[in-house]
């Protein structure tokens, strides 16, 4: 999988480098078979100022089959690594082919947030 970045609405770095923290934790526990798929696939991370229905942020397949994660720009740093680290647990939940599950991405978005993002 190769992750992309829509920086637009962001110009943190630190956020970036999240990213690739959250990736690395939270894909490292996928099993290799149901990755076999996603070899080719983008994981394209987009901050944006007009977020449809003013959300903090979604997580979607797109038109080309590729993850797509749209972020706030709008929201405090803080809450925009939050929001990513929720979005990103939908990433991996999509890979693994399971339903969307917001008790999951709520219960592990302040513990990636506050394990991650304060070292990077």
């Amino acid at each position: 999988m190769y992750i992309s970045f829509d920086k637009t609405g962001s110009n943190n770095a630190r956020i970036s480098e999240f990213a690739f923290a959250l990736y690395n934790v939270l894909f490292d526990e996928v099993d290799p078979s149901d990755m076999a798929t996603e070899e080719d696939t983008f994981l394209n991370i987009d901050f944006i100022d007009d977020i449809e229905d003013a959300a903090s942020g979604y997580c979607f397949r797109d038109e080309c089959d590729d993850i797509t994660i749209q972020i706030n720009s709008n929201l405090s740093e803080r809450d925009q690594a939050i929001t990513l680290a929720h979005e990103m647990v939908h990433a991996r939940q999509i890979v693994q082919g399971v339903d969307f599950d917001e008790k999951e991405a709520y219960t592990l978005e302040s513990t990636l947030a506050d394990s991650l993002y304060r070292i990077h």
